[in-house]
């Protein structure tokens, strides 16, 4: 279904009915471009001024404070609107002015009209078409500009003083907890131990992939906090009847809402791996810790196994 531009301040629009809408108001080119046509199903990157004739703005994407511009996604599976029209006469490079009346722009089945227009006025937008992309492409983006920010985040978090502070102190704890315990690290990630127990030979999951672990997560001192094994669960009191125990818990590599500590260490590691994760409690739940069960301040032990990756849908 079409929806408005919500008192004329525009982030996002998904608007529809492509193939079939009829003209509706005036249309003017400034400027004939020779990139990609706009069609149904794809999504459009555009520059976007509106007005209300006769020359106020109301919206200006070039001033505004979206970190993005405006992005219009065209689905010819809506109800039809004349605004879609105008989008569908463009191509990348166009520029171009619609003027259309209060009155066409907000009939249904857009929402009702803001107060603050009257019936008799008349909207200019004018639009710049700056690239055409399928919704793949565009999700594609989105996950890397996700992985980019935690990235980002991840970096200056470990070159804070203190969080650095912490890193040694518990590199010792974990160390010696290595050194009693015969563990050898096969790799050492920001901190991350890893001790490989049984290497796989499956796909090697990239950022943004969907990654499938059965885990065991303790406390140093042996005390297990969570996993999504059974037999572990019932032997150390954690068992949940309302629990799927044996599936694999899911999360997208470097973004999924799990502790950097697993990012860190299973990162690279091939489908069919084994493996045993020592974290350092800045890449696990810090200073908080966890539900009065992980301590603040705790390094972790994480014996898992990654049993599928795959690429996004």
């Amino acid at each position: 279904m079409c929806k408005p531009i919500r008192t004329l301040v525009l982030g996002l629009v998904m608007v529809a009915g492509l193939a079939a809408c009829n003209d509706s108001g005036e249309i003017k080119f400034h400027k004939r471009g020779d990139g990609q046509q706009v069609t149904d199903g794809k999504l459009v990157f555009t520059s976007l001024v509106v007005q209300l004739a006769p020359d106020s703005v109301l919206y200006d994407s070039r001033e505004s404070n979206f970190p993005a511009q405006p992005l219009t996604y065209i689905d010819s599976l809506a109800e039809m609107h004349p605004f879609v029209a105008f989008f569908g006469k463009l191509r990348v490079g166009d520029s171009a002015t619609l003027r259309m009346s209060v009155l066409d722009y907000y009939k249904p089945p857009m929402s009702p009209m803001p107060g603050n227009l009257d019936s008799s006025d008349v909207l200019i937008f004018s639009v710049g078409v700056d690239s055409v992309v399928d919704r793949e492409e565009m999700m594609a983006r989105q996950r890397q500009m996700q992985i980019d920010r935690v990235m980002q985040y991840r970096a200056a978090m470990l070159a804070d003083s203190a969080v650095q502070a912490q890193m040694a102190i518990e590199d010792k704890i974990i160390n010696d907890y290595m050194a009693k315990n015969g563990l050898t690290a096969d790799t050492t990630k920001n901190g991350v131990r890893v001790v490989i127990t049984e290497m796989g030979t499956g796909y090697v999951a990239e950022p943004g992939d969907i990654m499938g672990m059965l885990y065991a997560g303790s406390l140093l001192d042996g005390t297990y906090f969570d996993t999504n094994l059974e037999e572990i669960a019932k032997a150390e009191d954690l068992y949940n009847p309302n629990r799927p125990y044996g599936d694999p818990y899911e999360f997208p590599l470097v973004i999924g809402q799990v502790i950097q500590g697993w990012h860190v260490g299973i990162q690279g590691l091939p489908v069919g791996t084994k493996a045993t994760l020592l974290i350092p409690s800045p890449l696990g739940y810090g200073t908080q810790g966890s539900r009065d069960v992980i301590p603040a301040n705790a390094p972790l032990r994480f014996d898992v196994e990654v049993v599928t990756a795959r690429s996004p849908e």
